[in-house]
């Protein structure tokens, strides 16, 4: 579950997002629309841990998430693990040299393994049907295959 109440995001000189209420249950979908500038990517970076909110309470199932929340490595952790996010530009989120280590990369920042990750790689690459893609260089993908590996990884 996600919660927002009074959330507020200010930039040095902007405001990112202003007295921003949001309530998400588990399995629920949400469409967030808006123009340009009204906050949708600063909202999305704070419901996954990059920016905390300036005033106001996120919580995300039981955690209080704020800027002491997200400082301690452990905590941010755990909040990466259970949501993400895609970039729009897939090309600004792919930056290993191969798709297999773009895979592990998650993986091995948890402290996972070399055998572990080495089995996530290879579960997810199956599950994706995308095993043919498992030394190709990101950057040299289609759109399509760049967004599957963004979401894999």
């Amino acid at each position: 579950m996600i919660t927002i109440h009074d959330g507020n995001y200010h930039y040095t000189e902007d405001i990112g997002i202003h007295d921003i209420n949001l309530h998400i249950n588990k399995g629920e979908t949400v469409a967030l629309m808006g123009p340009n500038g009204a906050g949708k990517s600063t909202l999305f970076k704070i419901l996954v841990g990059l920016l905390p909110l300036s005033s106001g309470q996120y919580q995300f199932n039981d955690w209080t998430v704020d800027a002491d929340f997200l400082k301690d490595p452990s905590n941010a952790g755990h909040l990466y693990q259970q949501v993400g996010l895609i970039f729009q530009n897939s090309d600004i989120q792919l930056f290993n040299t191969t798709v297999a280590e773009e895979l592990a990369f998650g993986p091995r920042q948890l402290g996972l393994t070399e055998e572990e990750i080495e089995q996530r790689v290879n579960d997810t690459l199956a599950l994706l049907e995308i095993e043919h893609l498992k030394d190709r260089i990101p950057y040299h993908l289609s759109g399509g295959e760049k967004k599957i590996v963004a979401i894999a990884s």
